[in-house]
């Protein structure tokens, strides 16, 4: 069991390192390229995508559980960690578009006008590109901001502070501990482990349709009434799994379906008001 633990441990390690890194530079290419009408549902399906692969891993898991002898996390978070090596050393990393305002700051506007032609129509990609170039010259004019210029200045210290609070926050919300531990936690809800494996999907099932929903949200409600609901909606299910967890004693045959439902709504909340809006 102690060198089963130590294969988890690695293969989470290394998922763990392969997911941040996917995390961070793939919404921010996708925000620099993407016409400023349609960036945040383009972000957005981003979301769509991770949620629908760890649905698809997930299944695996169980169906390979199912089936077969071993039901440990390893056979996850093992399999998940393999196509990442490949996609990350693949040429299609190298044929990605080089961000235009980098292109313009380096002297390459035809370069720069190039790139944009092939996601915008010429007339927007030339004006966008002047445009650039234009805020550059400015930028060149003008005194670099340093850090203690930044905390100074009351407003980008407010946009700062938000945008980590709003990060910060997302993670506070325990998302994690579902995402991973999520067979983990129903075991101790009342399954048993191979019955643990297969629920575990339900979570993402309702992910994936809750992500979707998050991407009609975004052209329909604004941004503070969607975390308000989400954060609202996230609190109540920790509240209510917590209420249940103490009045629905072990060995109480409801007890781990009404745990299930309640982290699918759970779940269900993070990903339809929290994770594509932030």
């Amino acid at each position: 069991m102690p060198a089963v633990r130590d294969q988890d441990d690695v293969a989470r390690a290394d998922l763990g390192g392969d997911v941040d890194g996917a995390s961070m530079v793939v919404p921010v290419y996708l925000a620099e390229l993407a016409p400023y009408e349609i960036r945040g549902s383009l972000a957005g399906r981003n979301e769509v995508m991770i949620v629908s692969g760890m649905l698809a891993a997930f299944v695996v898991n169980a169906v390979s559980a199912t089936f077969g002898e071993s039901s440990t996390v390893f056979g996850a978070s093992g399999s998940q960690s393999l196509p990442c090596r490949p996609s990350h050393c693949s040429p299609a990393c190298f044929a990605c578009l080089n961000h235009p305002g980098w292109l313009v700051s380096k002297g390459r506007q035809e370069d720069a006008l190039n790139v944009l032609k092939t996601i915008r129509s010429v007339d927007r990609a030339e004006a966008e590109v002047e445009e650039v170039r234009h805020l550059g010259n400015e930028y060149k004019e003008t005194t670099r901001w340093s850090v203690l210029a930044v905390l100074k200045n009351k407003w980008p210290l407010r946009l700062i502070l938000v945008g980590i609070g709003i990060g910060v926050a997302q993670q506070l919300t325990g998302i994690n501990s579902i995402l991973y531990y999520g067979q983990s936690v129903l075991i101790k809800a009342g399954f048993n482990s191979n019955a643990a494996l297969i629920a575990n999907s339900a979570p993402e099932v309702i992910s994936v349709l809750g992500s979707l929903i998050a991407l009609r949200l975004m052209e329909t409600m604004n941004r503070r009434t969607t975390f308000m609901l989400g954060y609202g909606l996230t609190t109540a299910c920790h509240f209510l799994i917590g209420i249940a967890s103490v009045t629905l004693p072990i060995g109480n045959p409801a007890r781990p379906f009404v745990l299930l439902f309640l982290i699918v709504a759970f779940v269900g909340s993070m990903n339809t008001f929290l994770n594509v809006a932030t």
